[in-house]
């Protein structure tokens, strides 16, 4: 599942949110897309670094490890602002339901540590 996915349920089946007016969850999927469309292109940047020199080592790189470094580093900053974004969304429609709120930062250590990880895969 991802964020347009859940964007999309909600869309096509707002009476799921029973103690909400439909009209409202309508004018909350479109102000997430709006906000969701602002962050693609840093997602769509991280699927590139992911594709090409992480996860698929790109032969470019494996054949000339310095030509990386066209690619521009991605802003952790960023990041953290997009996972807060999507920590917002879902806690709108789980709001709508009544359920509890999800927070990041109950995993931030086991981020950290993955980032740990994938940051010192690339380095090798």
């Amino acid at each position: 599942m991802n964020i347009e996915y859940l964007l999309n349920c909600c869309e096509q089946s707002p009476e799921v949110f029973a103690n909400v007016d439909k009209d409202e969850i309508l004018r909350s999927v479109r102000a997430h897309r709006q906000q969701f469309e602002k962050v693609k292109p840093l997602i769509e940047h991280v699927k590139t670094w992911r594709n090409k020199a992480i996860a698929h080592l790109d032969r470019q790189y494996v054949n000339d490890p310095t030509s990386i470094s066209s690619i521009p580093p991605i802003d952790m900053a960023q990041v953290e602002e997009v996972f807060i974004l999507l920590e917002k969304i879902i806690n709108a429609y789980r709001g709508y339901l009544n359920a509890s709120e999800l927070r990041l930062s109950d995993y931030k250590a086991r981020m950290a540590e993955d980032w740990e990880h994938l940051i010192g895969a690339v380095r090798q």
